[in-house]
């Protein structure tokens, strides 16, 4: 393995570990111990924050590898910040960044979702998603517009609640079936 054996440092669940970057493909990424793995416990991907080489902010997620291990990716921004590239060895201090990801949404938009009863649907969005619908609306110049992308977004979101019954029903009627 291209790392030493993780350190527990706090109870809060950080870890430090050294490793390698290397190149898969187009990214640059670093292999998690397993050690890291194993004691984060959760399969998937993991949202993760921590610093890189003792002072560059990161945040980023921990990404199966399918072994039951993760390894990080190091985007451009942070690989320049900390002055990094394929082949160095990194010192992490990582910890599971419990923080909401994704942006706060806006007052107007949430009576909106919410005189539609939708506010809970549009949450479960995935927070990509979320982030670019409310960034869309953000950046609308006149007041006229904005209107009008609030009252899109809440058509989203009673299409995906939509969709999101259909899917219940067609689980149930097959349930039936078998």
């Amino acid at each position: 393995m291209a790392a030493k054996k993780a350190q527990r440092r706090t109870p809060e669940e950080e870890f430090a570990f050294r490793a390698k970057v290397t190149r898969l493909g187009l990214m640059y990424v670093v292999e998690v111990p397993e050690s890291v793995s194993k004691a984060v416990a959760i399969r998937g991907y993991v949202p993760v924050a921590g610093t890189l080489q003792g002072s560059t902010p990161l945040r980023a997620s921990l990404i199966p590898r399918g072994d039951g291990c993760h390894r990080i990716l190091l985007n451009g921004a942070v690989r320049g910040a900390a002055g990094i590239e394929a082949g160095d060895r990194v010192a992490l201090a990582i910890h599971v960044d419990r923080e909401p990801r994704g942006a706060t949404i806006p007052d107007d938009v949430a009576a909106a979702l919410r005189d539609e009863g939708v506010l809970e649907t549009f949450e479960s969005l995935a927070p990509g998603k979320k982030m670019h619908i409310i960034h869309w609306v953000d950046e609308a110049v006149h007041e006229e517009t904005r209107a009008k992308r609030v009252a899109r977004v809440v058509e989203v979101a009673l299409g995906e609640r939509e969709k999101r019954l259909d899917r219940e029903i067609a689980r149930a009627t097959r349930g039936r079936r078998a």
